[in-house]
């Protein structure tokens, strides 16, 4: 069914949506059969005015950061015009994102003029935004799962990570499976947020505070140097953390 007739038929259109929506899910399962470290859990698909579907999968790109599916998506089309509709598991990302290859989701479908966005399940960590959630309940729950596994802590411990976002382990692409020994080797191989990520899951199951990684590798002269009113970067925030307990 074409982006028009989905838009003005009689008969329920989130049954064709939900359709889409439910391959997206499929998509998202066997990229994590294949290779759950480069394949992220959110996909979309843009529906082209002729009828056809182009489906994307978030992924890593080569500088360690993310491209998430809408992007993914919209990077495979060839005519990219404001009628398309895109479909998608998780509702466009809109707040700042130091991991996101590119732009917010919701400005690059700004920037196409696209305004029709449908979705399995809304982003709570997200701003407000005008996509629709689908009605089906099924559906729905299994798009929160799979968003879950980033949203939701990284750790079984219960414990709040403070100010860190929510899933920042799982966005980076990094995973705390593993020993500590593993995870300190991929994160040499690793790099940008993703070797970080590595660091922090192989200090967090070592024992060490995040206050206590920096001593390993800063020299006196750095340390001293940072502007805590003023940290960049998540290992700069950690050390003036550490500074304030001290």
């Amino acid at each position: 069914m074409i982006v028009q007739e989905i838009l003005t038929a009689r008969s329920d259109p989130q049954e064709e949506l939900d359709a889409i929506l439910a391959k997206c899910c499929e998509m998202i399962l066997d990229g994590q059969e294949q290779d759950s470290e480069f394949y992220g859990m959110v996909g979309a698909c843009v529906v082209c005015p002729g009828g056809e579907l182009i489906y994307g999968i978030n992924y890593e790109a080569e500088d360690g950061t993310r491209v998430h599916a809408e992007r993914a998506a919209l990077e495979r089309c060839n005519n990219v015009v404001p009628e398309c509709i895109v479909v998608t598991t998780l509702s466009p990302c809109n707040r700042p994102m130091d991991e996101r290859s590119g732009e917010s989701c919701e400005d690059l479908l700004a920037e196409y003029g696209i305004k029709h966005v449908y979705c399995g399940y809304k982003d709570p960590t997200q701003d407000r935004d005008d996509s629709i959630e689908t009605h089906n309940t099924k559906l729905k729950e299994l798009c929160k799962k799979l968003a879950d596994t980033f949203l939701k802590e990284n750790f079984d411990d219960g414990k709040v990570k403070g100010k860190s976002r929510p899933g920042r382990v799982k966005r980076a692409g990094a995973s705390c499976k593993g020993s500590v020994t593993s995870l300190r080797a991929k994160a040499k191989r690793a790099s940008g947020e993703r070797a970080k990520m590595y660091h922090w899951c192989a200090n967090m199951k070592g024992g060490k505070k995040n206050e206590d990684i920096l001593d390993e590798k800063w020299t006196k002269k750095y340390k001293s140097s940072i502007d805590c009113s003023h940290p960049k970067g998540f290992s700069q925030r950690a050390h003036c953390q550490g500074r304030k307990k001290k």
